[in-house]
């Protein structure tokens, strides 16, 4: 029975001993917490896939004048939001007519990223200008553009439906000039 008391002891100096412990004056003594794991540095490959978003507010790319001038009718300040891969801003009418203008910034950069954002299913838009566009309707409703590494997205909507082409390709003009 005396042995089986010993024996949590001798486990303990065992563990101690096992992980280069032994004497407790010269163990350390910072208390234990989660497990962390630290970051490799980012590389080139890594860097290239950032984009602009981390830096840009879409809010600034577009001032409510502009939203305004665009959509033909009074519209509030920008909200910005953040969604999984992107951030966002979004303008509402305030006159009643419902009518909503967003801007996206996606996190990641690149023409993979916009090969994967138009798919089979975007229709080509150089109309929109950017080194590559499409149109993504069937819901979405918005221009997906392609410039340098940025990639963005810019629609105008009424009533949370109707697609409004040609005053999303008025804010794309005015976003390409200032990404």
């Amino acid at each position: 029975m005396s042995h089986l008391r010993l024996l949590p002891a001798a486990l303990v100096m065992g563990a101690m001993a096992a992980c280069g412990g032994g004497n407790a004056a010269t163990s350390s003594t910072a208390p234990a917490g989660p497990a962390t794991t630290s970051r490799p540095a980012p590389t080139a490959a890594s860097a290239s896939k950032s984009n602009a978003a981390a830096t840009v507010d879409p809010c600034t790319l577009l001032t409510v004048d502009e939203v305004a001038s665009a959509m033909a009718v009074p519209m509030g300040q920008g909200t910005p939001k953040h969604v999984v891969d992107n951030q966002s801003c979004e303008w509402t009418s305030t006159d009643g007519q419902n009518r909503q203008a967003v801007v996206r910034i996606y996190d990641e950069a690149g023409k993979a990223r916009f090969d994967r954002l138009c798919g089979t299913s975007g229709q080509p838009a150089p109309e929109v200008g950017g080194d590559s566009s499409c149109y993504l309707g069937g819901g979405v409703n918005e221009y997906v553009v392609l410039k340098g590494s940025t990639v963005f997205a810019v629609g105008a909507v009424e009533n949370n439906l109707r697609p409004m082409k040609k005053q999303a390709q008025a804010l794309v003009a005015v976003v390409l000039t200032k990404v």
